[in-house]
């Protein structure tokens, strides 16, 4: 289970932090390559999988100490920016909006950042500030889209939903829908806004879609039920996981599960031309399919994003991209490269992903 697995990576971690600290010690170029900064990085993460954020917290503090001796303070500033998460989970607001805004200052156009400051002001009831920061997180991802992208638009619905705004509210999640797909936090909230509406085979529908994403959503969700603010935030959320108790809960009917709707597959990966002349561009065509039964929707976005390798040696790495398929029809994208001086036999890999389907594929070629 996931639980397991973060076990193993906590200890496979330890093991080579414990190593990395001996190697640091001793020589600086050698340890780079299993730098104890990003090792506590990768601790913090899996305490926070975990759900242990003072164990997360005393890494990354760590971590930051160890980037405040770097000259590179860009990476100070995303060490500033995760602590604000950790904080933010703690409950340590305003500790949470310093380290947000210290990130930014090191590091402009943070989107997780803006995220935190728009979840702050959320908490805090400043709703027009919260929207003023999610609108923030949204315009730094410029054509990224994937989790802050999602989180960011979550926020938004939530301040539309407070103020009342409802169909604004939907508008706002379906778009998050249609850019990032297979975010169960989304359907989760989708679900409780059907069931606001009396529409509770709709309901049904997202907690179940919610429910395959992350199979203890409802478990997870839970926890906010503990809370003893009073804030409309905290309430809008605590309602939310009431009605999820009505679908998921003890004594409710059982959510089926759903019959797999989307497919995906990749069917050729080529670079052109083949072979590539020394020094010049080229492009990375993939072609693809992707069907989704459950959607009315002509256009699909899907999420593209492709690497290159020499051997083993993983060279590049694009960014994850929003791109569009034609619902049950043939489709190609063309990610255009720019000139390398490398030359020899590569491979590229292509990754596409839509709702909870992944697809990838391989092509070989040679540059000359």
């Amino acid at each position: 289970g996931q639980k397991e697995q973060n076990d193993h990576a906590l200890a496979d971690l330890n093991q080579a932090l414990g190593l990395g600290l001996e190697i640091l010690n001793w020589d600086f170029e050698a340890a780079k390559g299993i730098m104890p900064i990003n090792l506590y990085h990768e601790r913090a993460l899996v305490y926070q999988r975990l759900g242990n954020p003072e164990a997360a917290l005393k890494n990354m503090n760590r971590a930051i100490a160890l980037s405040k001796q770097q000259p590179n303070k860009g990476g100070l500033g995303i060490d500033y920016m995760r602590r604000s998460e950790i904080y933010y989970s703690l409950g340590r607001l305003d500790e949470a909006a310093t380290d947000a805004r210290r990130a930014l200052g090191l590091f402009q156009g943070l989107s997780s950042a803006y995220k935190i400051l728009g979840l702050v002001a959320l908490n805090q009831e400043d709703l027009s500030q919260a929207v003023t920061y999610f609108d923030k997180a949204l315009e730094s991802l410029g054509e990224q889209k994937g989790w802050p992208y999602s989180e960011a638009q979550f926020g938004k619905a939530a301040v539309f939903w407070i103020q009342g705004q409802r169909s604004r509210a939907w508008d706002t999640l379906k778009t998050a829908l249609q850019q990032t797909q297979g975010d169960a936090h989304v359907y989760f909230f989708l679900g409780f806004m059907a069931h606001s509406n009396s529409d509770t085979a709709q309901a049904r529908a997202y907690f179940a879609r919610a429910q395959e994403l992350i199979p203890d959503v409802y478990q997870v969700r839970s926890e906010i039920l503990a809370s003893e603010k009073s804030d409309r935030w905290t309430q809008l959320r605590q309602e939310m996981v009431r009605v999820a108790g009505s679908y998921y809960g003890a004594g409710a009917e059982p959510i089926p599960q759903q019959r797999p709707v989307a497919r995906l597959e990749i069917q050729q990966v080529r670079v052109v031309p083949n072979p590539v002349p020394a020094g010049a561009p080229f492009d990375i065509e993939t072609t693809y399919r992707v069907s989704d039964s459950a959607s009315r929707e002509a256009t699909l976005a899907l999420l593209y994003r492709c690497e290159i390798y020499q051997g083993q040696q993983r060279l590049f790495g694009s960014k994850e991209l929003s791109i569009q398929g034609q619902n049950g029809a043939e489709k190609t994208w063309v990610q255009h490269m720019n000139p390398v001086t490398l030359q020899g036999a590569f491979r590229v890999k292509t990754y596409l992903r839509y709702q909870g389907e992944e697809a990838v594929a391989a092509g070989d070629f040679r540059i000359q």
